[in-house]
């Protein structure tokens, strides 16, 4: 369906793409996760405790789930790929800090929000580069989240025909 469309058609589908109320809806249901923006901390969890910018490697990914989830499944339901914009992340992730009652003007939380939404952003990157590549991680959610990218472009020929 995509593939058709003229390409200044497609640019701005990317443009006014949205992730604010699925990821809100998804991220809401973690108690973990809330309980992180409640405190105004970064919500990507990692081993050490929440640090601002995780590398995105596949045990980080598979810690941030719940949070990488809401993103990819509401591609999938629209159809379209987005993870080379921080906006849309970034709007998401204020969104959520704001439902939890952080007051998001100050400078450290506009840093936090900032370094959430970009560490998001190399995630989805990842997580579409291996999908793209027909790789498969061992990791056990990992192969949950790229499931859903095939049903974004059963028009392309390039999809893998074992997902399709």
């Amino acid at each position: 369906m995509l593939a058709f469309l003229p390409k200044m058609e497609l640019q701005q589908l990317r443009k006014s793409f949205s992730y604010v109320e699925p990821c809100i809806r998804k991220w809401e249901h973690s108690r973990s996760t809330r309980k992180l923006a409640i405190q105004g901390v970064s919500i990507i969890q990692n081993d050490k405790g929440p640090i601002l910018s995780p590398p995105p490697s596949l045990e980080i990914i598979s810690k941030n789930y719940d949070l990488l989830k809401g993103f990819t499944a509401h591609m999938a339901e629209q159809g379209v790929i987005v993870t080379r914009l921080l906006p849309p992340i970034q709007k998401s992730v204020i969104a959520f800090y704001e439902l939890m009652e952080r007051d998001v003007s100050s400078d450290q939380a506009k840093t936090v929000c900032h370094q959430v939404a970009k560490s998001l952003k190399k995630m989805l990157r990842v997580i579409r580069s291996k999908w793209q590549r027909w790789e498969m991680p061992r990791v056990p959610q990992f192969p949950t989240m790229t499931s859903s990218f095939p049903i974004c472009l059963q028009c392309c020929t390039c999809c893998p025909k074992y997902l399709v």
